[in-house]
């Protein structure tokens, strides 16, 4: 009879790891995420997610904003 593998308990993460992907969209949720996999695999997993998802966050408020820039510059009665 085979036994499997103890299962190693999940590891306690800083909760300033958060500020890698916030602060460098996904690259910051990958690199997140290959440092703390074997440590939290679920935590890192979240940290990619939250990477990837702040990255599109990221570029509609970019493009939101960037129109409302073109629009004030040339007038609300071009648009």
């Amino acid at each position: 009879m085979q036994t499997q593998p103890a299962m190693k308990p999940a590891e306690q993460i800083s909760g300033l790891w958060w500020l890698v992907p916030f602060f460098l969209a996904w690259i910051g949720g990958l690199i997140a995420y290959f440092v703390l996999k074997d440590r939290n695999e679920k935590t890192a997993e979240h940290m990619l997610i939250f990477g990837i998802v702040w990255t599109f966050v990221g570029a509609i408020v970019v493009f939101v904003l960037f129109f409302l820039f073109a629009v004030a510059v040339v007038g609300i009665s071009s648009v």
